[in-house]
């Protein structure tokens, strides 16, 4: 079962929502703009990645390079102690620039890696920093989670924007975003993986909405499966103050 927000009863603003416009236009923007980056990066990194394991294919005497085994989970490494004693006739010098072309393979691999998008502006708990605490908030990892985002983020924010004014809601939205990623950060300090996305500006969104708009009923779409039937579609209207809380609960059970 698929269900879908596209509605409420508060739409109807005094004024034009143009923050929630902006952040939801530069969010697009930025999303094209890296996608081509993107793509781009990720054909070099399966090569490389494909040239090492190749290499270290070719040469299992070698010591795989510490760094990527967070990339690349060798289950049993008695395999490889039985080669080293296997080839023990070769010379230190051999081995050793081996080893040195398997580390260059290695190195190469990740600074790939850390040329993506997502790494390069997204927020590694394990590396804090200010500047990433603010673009993380503004790179998206694929369509469904910009459209997602930004729908609720419509949803939302253009009726707090009118409630509380342009100034007031920009700090909120930003100073959400960052509260969460910190909050990632205490919960996941060592993670060297990137925390990307709008989603934790937008929880702050509906929070507020849920506590000044509690009452207004939502429109929701709702597409049910039955095996590889036809689905069934219609749509419904609940209020906030049932909603909200469910989506909120349910966000915590999302993998970060």
């Amino acid at each position: 079962m698929f269900i879908l927000p596209y509605a409420h009863e508060r739409q109807t603003v005094q004024r034009l929502p143009w923050i929630t416009f902006g952040i939801i236009g530069l969010n697009v923007l930025i999303f094209f703009i890296l996608l081509f980056d993107s793509s781009q990066n990720e054909a070099k990194q399966q090569e490389k990645f494909k040239e090492l394991i190749e290499y270290y294919t070719q040469h299992p005497y070698l010591e795989f390079p510490h760094e990527m085994k967070q990339y690349y989970n060798l289950e049993d490494n008695r395999y490889n102690e039985v080669m080293k004693e296997m080839w023990s006739y070769l010379s230190a010098d051999i081995i050793q620039k081996e080893q040195s072309e398997l580390n260059r393979y290695s190195q190469e691999f990740i600074q790939l890696i850390e040329d993506n998008p997502s790494w390069r502006y997204g927020y590694k708990p394990a590396e804090p920093h200010f500047f990433k605490l603010i673009t993380s908030l503004f790179v998206h990892g694929g369509f469904l989670h910009l459209i997602g985002n930004m729908l609720f983020l419509y949803l939302a924010g253009a009726s707090i924007e009118d409630l509380w004014g342009r100034p007031l809601f920009l700090f909120f939205y930003l100073s959400s975003g960052i509260a969460a990623t910190l909050t990632h950060q205490l919960r996941f300090e060592t993670s060297p993986i990137p925390l990307i996305g709008a989603s934790g500006a937008i929880a702050g969104l509906m929070g507020a909405f849920l506590f000044r708009l509690y009452k207004t009923r939502i429109r929701f779409a709702y597409f049910i499966w039955v095996f590889l039937t036809r689905p069934f579609m219609g749509t419904f209207a609940a209020p906030a103050f049932i909603m909200l809380p469910l989506w909120l609960w349910s966000r915590s059970f999302t993998p970060q």
